[in-house]
């Protein structure tokens, strides 16, 4: 279960880099305001999907 996780915590990393890009065609201040808290997202959703997936399940574990 913790590796599909991981899965779904990579794929809603993917969804918020294309709101990232579809924020990029609006006006420059919205911009800025938009892509530091992505970022910060993407980079947490990221860092977690790959803490898990490199733990392993807990029946892959044992």
């Amino acid at each position: 279960m913790s590796l599909l996780r991981a899965h779904l915590v990579f794929v809603a990393a993917a969804v918020l880099v294309l709101a990232l890009l579809a924020a990029w065609g609006v006006g420059a201040g919205v911009r800025f305001v938009a892509l530091v808290p992505l970022l910060a997202v993407i980079a947490a959703l990221l860092r977690y999907g790959w803490r898990t997936v490199r733990a392993g399940a807990p029946e892959e574990r044992s």
